[in-house]
């Protein structure tokens, strides 16, 4: 037992330090999204406004920001240690695989860091990903122990963890489905009962009532509005907005709608913010259309909006940003419908880049290397499903295998993939590999023995 407690501290510390090492460097990190959140903007999940503005309150405007960027690295080095002590429980790790299962961990960080653009690591970032990110992997440890001891406590740690990642990025949503299947795999359909069956969605919907709840009791006590976030339908007007063309303003009913259109689309248009100037194949057209989203939704569309509202007279934040959801949306049901061919190929061209980028980044080489090793990551998993259809590792691959199909599917469907939004699985892809590889060796040495 105290050797066991010895080895859990060593990782704990190992990962307290690894943060630290990055918090130390570079400090808090400010990014393009940084201010919104800092000002608690309408379009903004209530969580982490409100942990920067309760820092802000306790140790005052000169370092609340460090304190956060400290704060979040701990919280990463907590949560990549719980899903450590989870994996080594359940697995009996030796030495070396548990070392293994550290890099693994480690290497997604370090990418961020020394070879990504962005040069920083997300646990310093004033972004909603310091959070998000480290709890995914705490939720993937409650998934876990629902799946391998089937322990009730869990289920609602899981389900406090899913209201906190939804109420702190709205991306997070992909984890109530995920919940929900775990629950009916691991009860409902060994058990074929009614009760275990409606018990799952029954957590999920109190769930996301409390996440409603939350987010328009935080919005009544912050603008007298009892709302949810705005700019929901921002992303999708975007993508909309970069398929159109000019000529479509004739399927708008409303003549001030359509000469907002008009000015919108002709901004677009002589930036070549458009699809008609993607060239290429798939990749070339996402590469043209990640590019173009920014300048279209938030230096375009979203400027020309708001200076059409208040034309009209509407001068309160609150009721701007409501009310310019509502103009998207009367413009998004008359035009929309015409634009779906192009584009369902922006959302397959999204979904590519989005499974290329979990595993790793795009170019010819990697491209390839992502295609072969998804399909030695479902040949194995089949292998060992075939073989033993309780195998933990198995298990815990198609659970990583099923996050990332339902997050590339959500985040390209919404807006686009881009690293940011798909290194969540990206240590967890890795591990289940290792895993997986780990139990075929052994599973090949018990065969030798008994031939």
């Amino acid at each position: 037992m105290r050797e066991k407690r010895l080895k859990s501290l060593s990782v704990l510390g190992i990962f307290i330090v690894f943060y630290l090492v990055f918090f130390v460097m570079d400090g808090a990190v400010i990014c393009a999204d940084s201010a919104s959140y800092i000002n608690m903007d309408a379009s903004r999940e209530p969580i982490y406004p409100l942990f920067l503005a309760a820092l802000r309150a306790i140790c005052g405007t000169e370092v609340y920001l460090t304190v956060a960027a400290f704060l979040q690295s701990i919280l990463n080095a907590v949560t990549s240690w719980k899903l450590t002590e989870v994996l080594d429980r359940h697995f009996s790790l030796k030495k070396w695989q548990l070392g293994l299962i550290i890099v693994i961990q480690f290497a997604p960080v370090l990418l961020n860091r020394f070879v990504a653009k962005r040069a920083s690591t997300y646990s310093c970032s004033i972004m909603t990903e310091s959070i998000t990110i480290a709890l995914w992997l705490l939720l993937f440890a409650f998934l876990l122990e629902i799946i391998y001891r089937r322990e009730q406590k869990y289920i609602w740690f899981a389900a406090i963890t899913c209201f906190v990642m939804i109420s702190t990025r709205k991306q997070m949503l992909v984890v109530l489905p995920l919940l929900l299947l775990v629950l009916w795999f691991t009860y409902w359909i060994p058990k074929h009962s009614i009760r275990h069956a409606i018990f799952p969605v029954a957590v999920i919907c109190l769930t996301y009532l409390c996440i409603i709840l939350f987010e328009r009791g935080y919005n009544y006590s912050l603008r007298g509005e009892f709302m949810g976030h705005t700019d929901s339908s921002n992303t999708i007007f975007s993508i909309m907005l970069y398929t159109s063309t000019v000529d479509e303003k004739e399927y708008i009913t409303e003549k001030e709608y359509q000469d907002l259109f008009s000015e919108i689309l002709t901004e677009t248009y002589a930036n070549g913010w458009n699809y008609d100037f993607a060239e290429g194949g798939l990749l070339a057209l996402e590469d043209h259309y990640s590019e173009s989203y920014d300048s279209i939704a938030i230096n375009t569309s979203q400027p020309m909006i708001v200076d059409f509202l208040r034309e009209q007279g509407i001068t309160d934040e609150a009721e701007i940003s409501m009310q310019a959801d509502a103009v998207r949306s009367a413009i998004l049901r008359e035009v929309l419908i015409h634009n779906i061919p192009k584009m369902f190929k922006i959302y397959m061209a999204s979904f590519v880049h989005g499974m290329i980028l979990t595993i790793a980044v795009q170019n010819s080489i990697l491209n390839l290397y992502s295609l072969i090793a998804y399909l030695l990551y479902l040949c194995l998993m089949g292998y060992l499903f075939k073989q033993n259809r309780i195998d933990k590792s198995a298990k815990f691959a198609l659970l990583v295998m099923i996050a990332i199909l339902g997050n590339v599917v959500l985040t390209s469907l919404v807006i686009f993939c881009q690293t940011r939004y798909m290194i969540y699985n990206m240590p967890l892809f890795y591990l289940a590999f290792f895993l997986m590889l780990i139990s075929f060796i052994k599973q090949k040495k018990l065969m030798e023995k008994l031939k």
